[in-house]
């Protein structure tokens, strides 16, 4: 037999009663729960402790549970509104004992935690001071807290209905339709949550919204916001083609109407066009072809190698419709599932685009080179081409392994370029430059959801011939740019700071890629290490990247004498713009790319073969699917050397989750 006081504390969201054994300043408080058990409890856990010691006569579980059921019983009894009239006109002080009585009237231990817990769940009628007097709010506080009140339980209420329609969808195996999915406030929080989680404003009642549905649903929990991103999916919001990374882009994917405007009457203006074996070579897929080569010889026997990049500035002004909105995106994106170009598709892959058989503007990048390989001079030109075949990578590489011909002329022109960038790429490995071979997958994903994916060959001479060309005219576009003071965003990249491993496979090239720094952009000229080169200026691509526009556009004023359209102040909040967008965009690509990768291995049954890139003492290592240039972890029976193979069958994948099981096979 002891004395004890009640006590009420919070526990995981709920108020409970307790009892606290003692109040000795020389020992710590003990407490027992309702389930009898003696607990520790944390001070700011305590809500309220009762004046008025018990004696306690049993077990003090049962005594908490009788007294629980007695206040549930006594609460229903108490009406705070009828009270807060009765009291109010007099605003005075009153005892928790007082307004019991008038209340009940009861005035013992239940009617006085009654009461207290009928004013804490609605506090809208009195206030409870700190010495435990509760003095009657005024008439305009009550008006305006059960406004408040009001509005809160119209959205409880809301958000109840909310998620019993969308577990009825789910349930039924269905997509919702518009009206299901009000209020659109809570749609766009779940949106927002799923896509970027507690940085969501909303996120905490998301959150909530989350976790009932997907028990309900049997929706994995963890992590939250993929939860609420598969809801949505299955409830039709998000395509099923689509993945948190693409959804959370916020390029946008339709053109404002001044914009197509412009690009349906947008033309270019041409000079004498250039004919002769001129061609494209890129990927069969593409449509926004910015790029052409050409070789000429010359009667002292150097020969120029012509490298003519699409020339927009011949059809548009700064300042004008789609230059003002090229600039905002910055690129072209590139996804498995489709492509939001930086300019509209009526120039970007039509008036613009250096189509076979077409007259069009271009900027040539020449270099003359000597018998012995050398670059002896380099000069830009403004003019005009008509590109006379257009390639695929496939296709050029056949004529140079000699099973296809594509006329003498064509063949002959592939050959020697061939043989000419093969020296200018020893050449600026002698400089330093990195011959990165690293294993590429392209992946495409149609209407159906059907993937292909192709892993673009290292050694391609096809692909090495555009790469090299491509270097040659971005140095001479940097070189010219440096020397007559053009303001323009180079392209710069920074040495290691320790040595190079070496790096002869692809598990080497992992080990090397990790040492290098990453490529910045800069208003300023300076060597780019990678590329083994002293300046570099992206200008190669002014259909899909906003700085090779910039670029292009500064350099074609400089040609014609006009007046620089940018001026260095200009450059910043490109610059800024331009770092930020191709940081965000090279994730999601990355993002995107790696999702429908897993999509294709879960979908695979059976081994893979994979390359050892990284291995941990923890028996864990790093491997590479070679066929699919896909990345992954996984657990090994054993430390196993960099750069052997082994087998690898496939256990679980969740491509939502980045989330991939391959269990050990053997080592081959």
């Amino acid at each position: 037999m002891s004395d004890v006081r009640v006590i009420e504390y919070e526990d995981q969201g709920t108020w409970v009663l307790g009892l606290e054994l003692n109040r000795d300043a020389n020992a710590k408080a003990q407490f027992i729960n309702q389930e009898g058990k003696t607990v520790r409890i944390h001070p700011q856990r305590i809500t309220r402790r009762y004046s008025a010691t018990v004696r306690l006569t049993r077990d003090g579980g049962s005594f908490l549970s009788d007294l629980a059921r007695e206040v549930a019983a006594l609460q229903p009894a108490i009406d705070l509104c009828t009270l807060w009239e009765l009291v109010q006109p007099d605003g005075e002080r009153m005892s928790v004992e007082d307004l019991c009585d008038l209340a009940l009237p009861l005035t013992d231990l239940p009617a006085q935690i009654a009461l207290f817990r009928s004013m804490r769940e609605k506090p809208m009628y009195f206030r409870i001071n700190k010495d435990d007097t509760i003095v009657p709010r005024e008439p305009e506080t009550v008006s305006a807290m059960l406004v408040q009140e009001a509005q809160l339980q119209s959205q409880n209420r809301q958000k109840t209905e909310f998620v019993e329609r969308v577990v009825a969808c789910l349930r039924e195996g269905r997509t919702a339709t518009r009206q299901e999915l009000t209020p659109t406030a809570l749609l766009d929080s779940l949106r927002g949550f799923s896509l970027s989680g507690d940085e969501e404003t909303r996120w905490l009642s998301a959150a909530q919204i989350t976790t009932r549905i997907a028990q309900d649903t049997q929706i994995p929990l963890t992590p939250l916001p993929l939860a609420a991103f598969t809801i949505l999916q299955r409830l039709g919001v998000f395509g099923p083609l689509d993945c948190p990374a693409v959804c959370s882009l916020a390029a946008p994917e339709h053109f404002p109407p001044e914009v197509l405007a412009q690009a349906q009457i947008a033309t270019q203006k041409l000079g004498v066009c250039t004919t002769g074996t001129i061609v494209t070579i890129d990927d069969e897929e593409t449509r926004d072809i910015d790029d052409a080569v050409s070789l000429v010889t010359r009667p002292d026997g150097c020969i120029e190698v012509r490298v003519h990049i699409a020339d927009p500035g011949a059809g548009l002004e700064v300042g004008s419709p789609i230059e003002t909105e090229a600039r905002v995106r910055a690129t072209s994106i590139y996804l498995p599932t489709r492509r939001i170009p930086m300019m509209p598709e009526t120039i970007s892959e039509f008036g613009f685009s250096l189509i076979a058989g077409e007259p069009r503007a271009v900027l040539t990048y020449v270099a003359v080179i000597n018998p012995d390989g050398e670059v002896v001079a380099s000069h830009i030109e403004a003019g005009a081409i008509r590109v006379s075949n257009r390639l695929s990578y496939d296709e050029a590489d056949a004529s140079l392994g000699g099973s296809r011909s594509l006329g003498e002329d064509v063949d002959l022109l592939l050959r020697e370029l061939l043989r000419i960038t093969r020296i200018l790429q020893a050449q600026r490995v002698a400089r330093g430059a990195i011959d990165l071979k690293l294993p590429e997958a392209k992946v495409r994903v149609n209407a159906q959801g059907e993937i292909s994916i192709k892993v673009l060959e290292a050694d391609s001479p096809s692909r090495a011939i555009v790469s090299e060309c491509m270097i040659l005219a971005n140095t001479i576009a940097g070189r010219t740019a440096r020397a007559e003071h053009l303001n323009v965003i180079y392209r710069t990249q920074k040495p290691p700071e320790s040595p190079l491993p070496m790096h002869d496979d692809s598990s080497g090239m992992f080990q090397l890629v990790r040492k290098l720094k990453k490529g910045e952009l800069s208003c300023h000229p300076g060597p780019h290490f990678g590329l083994g080169v002293d300046v570099y200026l992206q200008a190669s691509s002014p259909l899909r990247r906003y700085s090779d526009l910039l670029a292009s556009l500064q350099i074609r004023a400089w040609l014609l004498g006009l007046p620089q359209p940018f001026e260095p102040a200009d450059l910043m909040p490109i610059l800024g713009n331009a770092e930020a967008v191709a940081d965000e965009v090279s994730r999601v690509e990355r993002k995107s790319t790696r999702y429908w990768l897993l999509e294709a291995l879960a979908r695979r049954s059976g081994t893979v073969t994979a390359l050892v890139l990284e291995s941990s003492p923890k028996l864990r290592a790093q491997v590479l699917i070679e066929d699919m240039a896909l990345r992954v972890y996984v657990q090994v029976p054993r430390v196993i050397p960099v750069g052997e193979r082994m087998s690898l069958r496939v256990t679980h994948v969740d491509p939502l989750r980045d989330q991939v099981v391959l269990d050990h096979v053997q080592i081959l």
